[in-house]
């Protein structure tokens, strides 16, 4: 969002010094700005023609949370192979079911599988696609909790990874480690036990931590 927001700022003012006149200004300044909102909607489409021809027929595809663009690149790739999805839960906020129930309204056949399930299941993987919530000035990314290790699996079985992410998301940031990323924790999406009837603990030596994002 921050990136995005700099971006549209830069786009948006570059010629208010153009037109003296307030009206002809704000005028000029809604145009850039829908021109931009169009650009970025439009820029899917063209990582979707670029992707797309990566999967080929009978291809095992692994992905992670729900990514816009990622099922965008999956919809087109849909119309000229015949492969399969698997995607993770998602935990806490089940990204991963309501990106299968994108997947099978489009047709593609769909797994939905534990997030602690990544390494077993690596091996029958052909190729892993994610989308990005950031890209930094280092080339990494920052995306949903559980990418990191995603991403170290895939390097240990010699899988190919992408990243499927629109230019605006590149970001003036440059974190070293874990550490470095702002905090972030949803608490309206707080991690809930999978045991059913588990009473949480009243004791301030249990806790829960729900970080968002990884780097």
């Amino acid at each position: 969002l921050k990136s995005g927001c700099e971006l549209f700022l830069r786009y948006v003012t570059r010629a208010y010094m153009d037109y003296p006149d307030f009206g002809e200004c704000k005028a000029n300044l809604i145009k850039r700005g829908e021109k931009l909102a169009e650009m970025s909607l439009t820029s899917r489409s063209r990582i979707s023609e670029l992707g797309y021809e990566f999967i080929r027929d009978g291809a095992v595809v692994l992905t992670h949370g729900r990514s816009r663009v990622v099922t965008s690149l999956l919809k087109r790739a849909s119309k000229n192979s015949n492969f399969t999805v698997i995607t993770t839960e998602g935990r806490p906020d089940g990204s991963g079911y309501h990106a299968a129930e994108e997947y099978i309204n489009s047709g593609i056949p769909t797994t939905v599988i534990l997030d602690s399930a990544m390494g077993y299941i690596m091996e029958r993987v052909d190729i892993i696609i994610v989308g990005a919530e950031g890209v930094v000035e280092s080339g990494g990314i920052v995306n949903k909790i559980g990418t990191c290790q995603l991403a170290m699996l895939a390097k240990a079985f010699n899988k190919p990874f992408y990243v499927a992410a629109e230019s605006y998301k590149f970001a003036r940031f440059y974190p070293l480690s874990q550490n470095d990323l702002p905090e972030k924790q949803d608490m309206q999406l707080k991690l809930k036990p999978c045991i059913d009837n588990y009473i949480i603990p009243d004791s301030e030596s249990f806790s829960i931590q729900n970080p968002s994002c990884d780097y």
